[in-house]
């Protein structure tokens, strides 16, 4: 029971470079991504991107209302995130860029963009460097930030406003290096320290975004010998 099988696009693919992975909304996958301008001389606007496997066909969204994504640049990769029926997109460019992370929601059912609220660093790290490290319990939960001491934040759609995680219990990620997995209603996070070449986990911390809280797990000799 089950394997692959081909579904061939009916219709053309959009020109994507630079394209975030995709993300399932549940009936079809998402694309994000671009050519920015001046990039090999070439200039293409953003663009998302959705293909429908049943029917074999891709759309574009709308760009009426998008926000003023550059669709990332060297070394940064878009990343895109699904909850119920909207997108979010954030739009980065690399670390050499002194330009801010471009967040917006785009919602399938009604082809209509809202741009995203940044939220406010305190840690000193410049705001474009963020990683999206999961939607637990219909929360996006972002990392800005990568070596020291980074900083956590969970998005509230209703509220289009961004929280400071509890730093109380938090894992440390010596060098910057971490693992992370989401559950349906916890953020996995493992902090690793780097000897040589060789990762050796540190510890191990599950975060609750419901009651803003961090409980320590003590299975780091498990991940080290997987």
């Amino acid at each position: 029971v089950g394997g692959w099988r081909e579904t061939p696009a009916r219709n053309a693919y959009p020109y994507l470079v630079n394209a975030s992975d995709p993300a399932w909304t549940g009936s079809e996958f998402v694309l994000y991504g671009t050519l920015p301008s001046g990039y090999y001389a070439i200039s293409f606007p953003p663009a998302l991107a959705i293909f429908n496997p049943t029917t074999g066909l891709w759309r574009q969204a709308t760009t009426n209302g998008m926000p003023p994504f550059t669709g990332g640049g060297p070394g940064a990769t878009p990343q895109i995130t699904v909850i119920s029926n909207t997108v979010f997109v954030f739009d980065q460019l690399g670390a050499m860029a002194p330009t801010n992370v471009v967040a917006g929601r785009y919602n399938l059912q009604n082809d209509t963009w809202q741009t995203v609220s940044a939220p406010v660093i305190t840690n000193g790290f410049p705001l474009y460097q963020i990683s999206v490290e999961g939607v637990v319990a219909g929360t996006i939960i972002g990392r800005f930030g990568f070596y020291g001491a980074p900083q956590y934040f969970k998005y509230n759609m209703a509220a289009d406003s961004w929280m400071v995680v509890n730093t109380n219990g938090q894992p440390a990620t010596p060098n910057g290096v971490y693992f992370s997995a989401a559950t349906g209603t916890e953020l996995l996070l493992a902090g690793v320290s780097m000897n040589g070449t060789t990762p050796s986990p540190t510890n191990l911390a599950a975060y609750n975004p419901l009651t803003d809280t961090w409980r320590s797990e003590e299975h780091t000799s498990e991940l080290q010998s997987h």
